[in-house]
């Protein structure tokens, strides 16, 4: 004899599990079961008892839609996007900015170190005492010192490229600059750069999560499973 299935339906009448019967149906069935065919059993949160008969729980595909949204959100998220270096080394390449989850924290990070930066420089001075890790803003960069010492009387000048150190009367500069993850490996860029890369990411995120809410709301408003299934990414 084949075997037969009942639903396990809850409170509220949705399925929540199959009880399978290799000798065929009871006479009576408990009150919390319902005869399914073998079809229905194989997805039994997507049913509902109402008035005697078993039709589509809605709730249940819009779960399992939603979870399909966030599933293609994350993955156009991890995808990367396109960010057009200025600095030197990669000066007007696209660069794809990868951003998984690590990435983000990692980029945040040092969108936050590079914002303090050059919020910190000050304009180079001729003859000027300088602190270990001061920070001075010349010719449009943004230079380091992490030995500090007294600048020189005139202007040096000052490196269009990362480690590339200069000497400044007893000061020595570099261009400050971060590395970012990239599709082609890791790149050095400005502190300039950097800020814009990650607002651009964190612009990008935000675009994507914005439009899954919508996606999302559509889905819940929806009153048929042909309604939520049609909505997709």
């Amino acid at each position: 004899m084949a075997n037969a299935y009942a639903l396990v339906i809850n409170s509220e009448n949705v399925g929540i599990g199959v009880q399978v019967y290799p000798n065929g149906l009871p006479s009576t069935l408990p009150s919390n079961q319902v005869a399914c065919t073998s079809e229905q059993a194989a997805n039994p949160g997507l049913l509902q008892l109402v008035s005697g008969s078993l039709v589509d729980y809605v709730p249940g595909y819009q779960a399992i839609q939603i979870a399909q949204l966030k599933t293609s959100c994350g993955s156009v998220i991890s995808s990367g996007f396109s960010f057009t270096s200025s600095s030197p080394g990669s000066s007007g390449t696209v660069l794809l900015i990868t951003t998984s989850t690590n990435d983000q924290i990692n980029g945040g990070g040092a969108a936050l170190v590079a914002q303090g930066v050059m919020q910190r420089a000050t304009s180079w001075a001729a003859s000027g005492t300088y602190e270990p890790d001061s920070v001075v803003l010349a010719d449009g960069n943004y230079y380091v010192t992490f030995g500090g010492g007294t600048s020189g009387s005139t202007a040096p000048a000052f490196p269009a490229s990362f480690s590339t150190p200069v000497t400044d009367g007893s000061v020595t500069w570099e261009l400050f600059g971060m590395l970012v993850n990239t599709a082609a490996g890791r790149v050095w860029l400005t502190a300039q750069d950097t800020v814009a890369c990650y607002t651009a990411g964190a612009k990008f995120v935000n675009t994507q999560l914005g439009t899954l809410t919508v996606l999302e709301n559509e889905v819940n408003a929806a009153s048929t499973v042909a309604a939520v299934q049609a909505v997709v990414w």
